[in-house]
């Protein structure tokens, strides 16, 4: 079950599935969890939709409940709640372990967009134009570590918190990867099986490729949508546009389109691009405006965020953030370019109009933040 190169990774891996078996939890028999140069990752042998691996709750990590420090990048729980005990309180060292182990906190600090100190002014203004708290706020390096890890789950009743969840949080992310869900207080997932038997998990709510750069600190070749930036824009023909940029709900879920305002001034509250969405008859259904000039204004909104996306390519430097935003630009522009702006609403309009249940297990990768992007 282990293919690591590093004898201590493999202890600290090790350890984490003997809890694992310890606390009642599965992983499928044709599971590898894989370590090279500090990248984990979980390859099967599994057919699609089979069960990849089930976490039991007591092995559920309340990283909320720990005061962290890092000294050189060493993270390290300073004090922990008397309530985190047992297995949840071994989970909670061998995981720390293994994140130091791996080097997160010094791979953040000299990769990640929102940490980095050597973005050129140019690049973070341009970056800004598209998601405008960009470098407004450098969040703390810890709390973006485990926003980057943590899933959201209610305890008691209790408003959502932050845990971390052994094994399953070495899954990394494809945008048709697999979906984590509540069972018994805990998490499993399906097996969601692509290149080199590597078995990933959706991070994304339709999130595109700059906001996974700027949450995740990665280049998502595999984001299929673009989310307008915000914008206001005079459309010739129609007059003035404003894109406000504010398409999801308190739980982050896309909303479906708003749209306002008359003739002279039109108000959207998003506008997306990708092969599941058609823009132009997004906003006929929307509005109730004619299909040419519908076209006018998607036309529009199209370019100015080609200009945008262009923008940030051409203004970043070598290092590895900015080459990070700069793969991320490049590929949202092309989501951009090939989407198509027509076809058949109907079967996306009813998904975005239909209101999901949210049980008290509610849970999202990325939705716990200090500050920034």
């Amino acid at each position: 079950m282990l293919d690591s190169d590093d004898p201590a990774t493999s202890d600290l891996l090790g350890g984490l599935l003997e809890l694992l078996a310890e606390g009642g939890g599965w992983l499928h028999p044709g599971a590898r969890v894989v370590a090279r140069d500090g990248h984990l990752s979980v390859h099967a042998s599994a057919e699609p939709g089979e069960l990849l691996l089930r976490i039991p709750a007591e092995l559920l990590v309340r990283v909320g409940r720990v005061d962290w420090s890092t000294t050189n990048g060493v993270l390290a729980p300073a004090a922990i709640s008397p309530e985190i005990d047992g297995l949840e309180l071994e989970t909670l060292f061998v995981l720390t372990g293994l994140l130091n182990q791996s080097g997160k906190i010094p791979n953040l600090l000299g990769t990640h967009p929102l940490l980095a100190d050597d973005l050129p002014p140019r690049l973070i203004e341009a970056v800004s134009g598209l998601r405008p708290s960009f470098g407004s706020a450098r969040p703390d390096p810890i709390s973006l570590l485990w926003s980057t890890r943590c899933f959201r789950k209610s305890f008691d009743g209790a408003a959502p918190e932050p845990v971390a969840v052994p094994i399953l949080e070495l899954l990394n992310h494809h945008s048709r990867g697999a979906n984590a869900e509540p069972t018994n207080g805990g998490f499993a997932v399906q097996a969601q099986v692509f290149h080199d038997d590597e078995c990933f998990l959706d991070y994304g709510r339709d999130r595109d490729a700059i906001s996974m750069a700027i949450l995740y600190g990665f280049a998502d070749k595999s984001a299929q949508c673009a989310h307008s930036a915000p914008l206001q824009i005079d459309v010739p023909g129609v007059g003035e546009v404003v894109v406000s940029a504010h398409g999801r709900n308190e739980n982050g879920e896309l909303m479906p389109m708003i749209v306002n305002g008359d003739r002279a001034k039109i108000f959207i509250n998003r506008m997306t691009f990708g092969d599941s969405f058609a823009p132009v008859t997004e906003l006929v259904v929307s509005s109730g405006i004619d299909v040419a000039v519908s076209q006018r204004i998607v036309d529009g909104i199209r370019e100015a965020n080609i200009a945008l996306l262009e923008a940030v390519s051409t203004s970043a430097s070598d290092t590895p953030a900015a080459v990070t935003l700069r793969e991320a630009a490049d590929i949202q522009r092309l989501v951009v370019v090939k989407s198509p702006i027509d076809g058949d609403f109907t079967a996306r309009s009813a998904q975005s109009t239909t209101a999901k249940q949210i049980s008290e297990d509610y849970f999202d990768l990325g939705q716990w933040r200090v500050s920034g992007g």
